[in-house]
């Protein structure tokens, strides 16, 4: 066998492994963007499910701030205290 016969050899194990190489990258990257689809999914579902508890703890809170708004005008009034 002379040098071109190895050189040709030589250049087809380069691209065989270059093209295995390829092929285990697309693989990574196609389970991270799977598992990155996963999480944005959970954390929707988590945001959305904080999203409304939040928004009842707010309720909740303007009507006690409303409710103590009430009794501190009827003690002014009461009282008479003018500001």
């Amino acid at each position: 066998m002379d040098t071109l016969t190895y050189i040709q050899i030589l250049a087809g194990l380069l691209a065989s492994i270059f093209m295995m190489l390829v092929a285990v990258l697309a693989w990574i990257g196609s389970r991270v963007h799977s598992k990155l689809d996963n999480l944005y999914e959970v954390l929707d579902d988590k945001l959305g499910a904080m999203d409304a508890k939040l928004g009842g703890i707010e309720r909740d809170l303007r009507k006690d701030l409303t409710g103590l708004d009430r009794r501190v005008t009827r003690v002014e009034a009461s009282c008479r205290i003018d500001q």
